[in-house]
């Protein structure tokens, strides 16, 4: 048997997806950490994972929502905004909004190599900015960077490939891990594989092919696509593991690519949350009035982490700092309740003009 905990606020959703799933389970409470500990058996741990990744990815559907949709919601309750955030940050912000529960939308801005976050609750935007600076610095920093610039290529490559018309379609999305699971994409049909035999097929012409498709890919693990040309090779082997444009499967490219601070570093990590703000577009001399303004981050941290011989830990929380200071947000107010009351006394005026200028009995529809 194996095991997992579940948060008790989760509990529910997650169970259902272990039922979608097919996946029979015991449940136990972990007393004190109001947490659920789920037992299941070891045969159904490639069921677990994708019951795990529907449960996310129906998670970051509540957190992410179109821009129109948000600015209903918190009409009156005060939307805000920052901008200049690259693609790969914004795979970060989706990962950390799931695990913080933080409701966003976004939208493309310039070219579309940035786009534009809006937001109703400040803190949990400050929190997530710190986690995916966290991420995109340190030792690891280049290389959850460069990972996730390959699955958002991996992602515009299965994008591309359903959505061709080419009449002589024949693509394979197969596991890195296990290539013996895959997918053949043809223009009439979608086959699934497992341990080499077919296991089903999915017709183009059906109208639920391409949700039916996204929901066969996330059985996959480690996707990545080949041609025909490539899966007929005799060097097919060579070309699945070379290949490093992975197909992420849930809703954000970070998803497996985060490593939490460690031990040693936690003591850097207080620190780095405690002495930066979104509110002050995280400037050391802003946030801390007192600082020599000639100081360097690095200097900083070492100063406020004086007993802390963990070294790497300090770079780490300085190069976190020295990057989110150098994007320099700012946090821009998009519609908050004075901006309703006074949009609504606008159209009040608006009204009360009409009903002054216009003669009873005009048919308004004319105007």
């Amino acid at each position: 048997m194996k095991s997992l905990n579940v948060a008790e606020k989760d509990y529910i959703d997650f169970a259902k997806a272990m039922k979608k799933a097919n996946t029979p389970f015991l449940t136990s409470q972990i007393l004190g950490d109001n947490a659920y500990c789920i037992r299941y058996r070891d045969s159904d741990s490639e069921k677990v994972e994708m019951a795990i990744k529907q449960f996310e990815a129906s998670r970051s559907l509540t957190t992410e929502m179109s821009p129109d949709k948000f600015s209903e919601k918190y009409a009156g309750r005060g939307v805000y905004s920052i901008d200049g955030i690259s693609l790969v940050e914004l795979e970060l912000v989706r990962y950390y909004a799931v695990k913080r529960d933080f409701e966003f939308a976004v939208a493309a801005t310039g070219d579309g190599s940035t786009c534009k976050i809006y937001f109703n609750d400040r803190k949990k935007m400050d929190a997530v900015l710190r986690d995916m600076a966290w991420q995109l610095t340190g030792e690891r920093g280049p290389l959850v960077k460069e990972q996730i610039e390959y699955r958002l290529a991996g992602r515009e490559t299965s994008r591309a490939i359903m959505e061709s018309k080419d009449a002589e379609i024949e693509y394979y999305i197969a596991s890195k891990t296990v290539p013996e699971n895959y997918l053949r994409i043809t223009q009439e049909a979608v086959e699934r594989y497992q341990s080499g035999r077919l296991s089903g097929s999915i017709q183009r012409s059906d109208a639920d092919w391409y949700d039916r498709t996204i929901s066969a890919l996330t059985q996959i693990e480690e996707p990545v696509a080949l041609t025909k040309e490539e899966w007929e090779s005799d060097q097919r082997e060579n070309i699945l593991q070379n290949r490093l444009e992975v197909i992420p499967t849930g809703m954000s490219a970070a998803e497996r690519l985060v490593q939490e601070a460690s031990a040693k570093e936690q003591r850097a990590r207080d620190v780095y949350n405690l002495k930066l703000s979104l509110d002050n577009s995280y400037s050391l001399k802003i946030s801390n009035p007192l600082t020599d303004p000639t100081i360097s981050f690095t200097q900083f941290f070492e100063t406020e982490c004086i007993n802390d011989r963990h070294e790497e830990a300090i770079a780490h929380a300085a190069a976190a700092a020295e990057y989110l200071s150098n994007k320099q947000v700012k946090v821009r107010e998009e519609y908050s309740e004075r901006q309703r009351e006074d949009r609504d006394e606008s159209l009040r005026r608006e009204a009360q003009s009409m009903d002054d200028t216009i003669p009873y009995g005009t048919d308004m529809r004319s105007l």
